[in-house]
């Protein structure tokens, strides 16, 4: 009797240590994808940006459809796909990271469609309909920033549920870090 009950203590200590351990490598897992895989990505997101919309504006407002065009298909299209590319190439273990990741590159994926749309619709339509066009095309509510959104609530929920928070480095760039608890 003492025996078997030595067992069953033993077995549920194996099963309570084992998810601490799961907990713990789940959160390691989420670490390592922003600190290293995510803020790589954002970087690489966030390099051009600026830069490409003056000339894609500057490009509107002289009318000059085919230097938007190429620009579009030259530029925004192949940095998306380099995005796309690097979050494809990643490996993760944990399904709750991999679910993370899969949101940014759908995010991308949408990013991409949308703007393959516009280039089509840009090279199809008259001049004086573009610009109003374009303009629409940035305000409205796109699937892309809806998966975003999704994105950074999933992140949130798991930074809490295992123990994870913000902390900034000696540059001021916000890193993740696993909690004391």
């Amino acid at each position: 009797m003492k025996k078997n009950i030595n067992i069953l203590i033993a077995l549920t200590m194996m099963v309570i240590l084992t998810g601490c351990f799961k907990d713990n490598d789940v959160a390691e897992e989420l670490i390592e994808y922003h600190n290293d895989h995510w803020l790589t990505y954002h970087k690489m997101k966030n390099n051009k940006k600026d830069n490409e919309m003056l000339v894609v504006t500057t490009s509107l407002l002289e009318h000059d459809i085919q230097e938007v065009v190429t620009f579009y298909k030259e530029e925004i299209l192949q940095d998306i796909s380099k995005l796309i590319d690097y979050l494809e190439n990643i490996e993760l273990e944990k399904k709750e990271v991999q679910r993370l990741n899969q949101l940014q590159l759908d995010a991308e994926k949408a990013k991409y469609n949308m703007y393959d749309e516009l280039i089509d619709s840009i090279a199809k339509e008259e001049d004086e309909k573009i610009e109003i066009m374009v303009m629409n095309f940035y305000i409205k509510d796109n699937e892309s920033d809806k998966i975003l959104d999704e994105f950074y609530e999933e992140r949130d929920k798991l930074m809490k549920k295992y123990n994870v928070q913000w902390q900034k480095d000696n540059d001021g760039e916000e890193l993740m870090k696993k909690t004391g608890k």
